[in-house]
């Protein structure tokens, strides 16, 4: 085992949060990862957002509604990202250059706006879908916000926990993933750590 690209800690930093040897054997080692791989899956899915690593040239279509600011549906907009918008000229998407439509963008609020007073403005009733933004969004494990990894550490103790309890850390891979993961069942600090990074989805809670 060893730990996914998406993994939002590592091996160090979760021995750490539970205060136990980094050193540990290769068996348990790789239920820790096994454990870090599904808890920080399970936060992704919560959250219906990628957090890591950046997602490089990821593009988002959407509606203009007349207001000079929008809201990006990534988890963030990678720091020193040079954002790349687009407009649908009715045959073809044109560049918006930084020359002709000035704007700049606040990573945490995941925020685009133009500096000028131009506007995403609102198309035809004929048609939609007028604006795409290409930008990279996500963190490398280093700089991921630590409300996340405070979280994926959680799950990640609440499973060993829940194992020891039984037959000890080395019988991690026979935890009930079903059970663990089943975010129904996760205590309110862990929601409340990932609130403020979930994406709102209606009809779902």
């Amino acid at each position: 085992m060893a730990l996914n690209s998406n993994a939002i800690v590592d091996v160090a930093e979760l021995m750490a949060y539970l205060g136990r040897p980094v050193d540990i054997q290769d068996d348990d080692r790789n239920r820790v990862e096994m454990l870090i791989n599904s808890s920080s899956q399970a936060i992704r899915d919560y959250i219906r957002r990628h957090i890591c690593p950046t997602k490089s040239s990821d593009s988002e279509i959407f509606t203009g509604d007349d207001t000079i600011e929008y809201d990006v549906k990534g988890l963030n907009i990678s720091d020193g990202d040079n954002l790349t918008l687009y407009y649908w000229s009715g045959t073809a998407w044109v560049e918006m250059t930084t020359a002709s439509y000035p704007r700049t963008y606040d990573s945490s609020e995941r925020r685009i706006w133009f500096t000028n007073g131009q506007t995403f403005w609102r198309p035809s009733k004929v048609m939609r879908n007028n604006f795409k933004l290409v930008y990279n969004h996500g963190y490398k494990r280093s700089s991921v916000p630590p409300p996340l990894k405070q979280a994926c550490m959680a799950l990640a103790q609440r499973a060993i926990l829940r194992a020891e309890g039984r037959e000890g850390l080395s019988s991690a891979s026979g935890l009930d993933t079903t059970t663990t993961y089943d975010n129904r069942a996760w205590p309110d600090h862990i929601k409340s750590l990932l609130a403020p990074y979930r994406r709102a989805t209606f009809g779902r809670d």
